[in-house]
């Protein structure tokens, strides 16, 4: 199901801190990685589909177990708890 099918959707009610991988870190890489979730009628992120990655140094699996660690309150159709996907952005930038 996507986002437009639901009544309500997926909200955020744990969001992990981001770790950014020290070779990135380092090499002063930034960049911005896309995913598409999967969340389950119970909140978990169920699955995570890479759209659009960021190049080199690790960020793209950073971000992908970064997004496996969400918890949500699952979207509802009809006050049922339903599977979504919704999409994350993960933004690793260097202060």
């Amino acid at each position: 199901m996507n986002l437009e099918e639901v009544d309500t959707p997926p909200i955020v009610i744990r969001k992990p801190q981001l770790v950014y991988p020290k070779a990135s870190k380092d090499a002063r890489a930034q960049g911005v990685v896309l995913l598409n979730l999967l969340i389950n009628e119970k909140g978990d992120v169920a699955d995570v589909k890479l759209i659009q990655g960021s190049p080199g140094f690790g960020l793209n699996d950073a971000a992908l177990d970064h997004a496996k660690r969400y918890k949500y309150r699952p979207a509802q159709k009809g006050n049922v708890p339903v599977k979504v996907w919704m999409p994350l952005q993960v933004r690793f930038q260097i202060n």
